[in-house]
């Protein structure tokens, strides 16, 4: 739940819920799933993401992840993806 900023702005609360779903290969990993936002003003959005990761090491991984908006109530619908490597020391 959100309250006022240092703006004065007190934006809506929102509420996320999901259902995935995967398999794991090996060092692959694929999974798939609805992200769904709801404010309390109303607005929605409803997307299918899908998420792909590759594990080098216990220490070194990359993943290949992207969502498509299927449903959405007064917010902008798009399509997105994103490329996430990480390195724990």
């Amino acid at each position: 739940f959100t309250g006022e900023n240092k703006k004065r702005i007190n934006p809506s609360n929102e509420t996320y819920l999901s259902l995935f779903i995967g398999k794991e290969f090996s060092k692959l990993r694929i999974g798939t799933g609805l992200t769904d936002l709801i404010r309390n003003n109303g607005d929605s959005d409803l997307r299918l993401r899908a998420i792909t990761r590759y594990t080098f090491s216990k220490t070194f991984h990359f993943e290949l992840m992207g969502d498509l908006t299927i449903n959405s109530n007064n917010i902008s619908k798009s399509k997105n993806l994103g490329v996430f490597v990480r390195y724990n020391f």
